[in-house]
């Protein structure tokens, strides 16, 4: 009785049918649009640590080649690191503050003995 509804097309029957499908594909469709969104925003993240970190690196070279004597605000391709010192005893601080041309920014803490040797480095203060 109802496979002669669904083969002759009586009453509409075919309806529901056709809106549970379009109904299960589009919320196929959009949980891939969404899990799509998900990686896409995972991976402008993680470029953007990686350009911080880069930054941050690059600084600390510039800090070990003029030992300490250049510092302020060095200008890199991917952005802008700002270099304060503190003296201590026989050490050397060095407050790095990296910031992307996005706004993205990233904070580290690099401390210098009097050998110009980095001693340690503190990263995501």
């Amino acid at each position: 009785m109802w496979l002669s509804i669904f083969i002759k097309n009586e009453r509409g029957a075919i309806l529901p049918l056709t809106l549970l499908t379009f109904l299960v594909l589009g919320g196929y469709f959009s949980y891939q649009l969404f899990h799509y969104e998900r990686e896409r925003l995972f991976y402008e993240q993680q470029l953007h640590l990686l350009e911080l970190e880069n930054a941050l690196q690059l600084a600390i070279l510039d800090i070990l080649a003029s030992e300490g004597e250049d510092i302020g605000d060095k200008h890199y391709p991917m952005g802008t690191v700002s270099i304060v010192q503190q003296a201590k005893e026989d050490k050397s601080v060095y407050e790095l503050e990296a910031t992307l041309k996005n706004g993205a920014t990233r904070k580290a803490r690099v401390t210098v003995n009097a050998d110009w040797k980095m001693v340690a480095y503190e990263e995501g203060l």
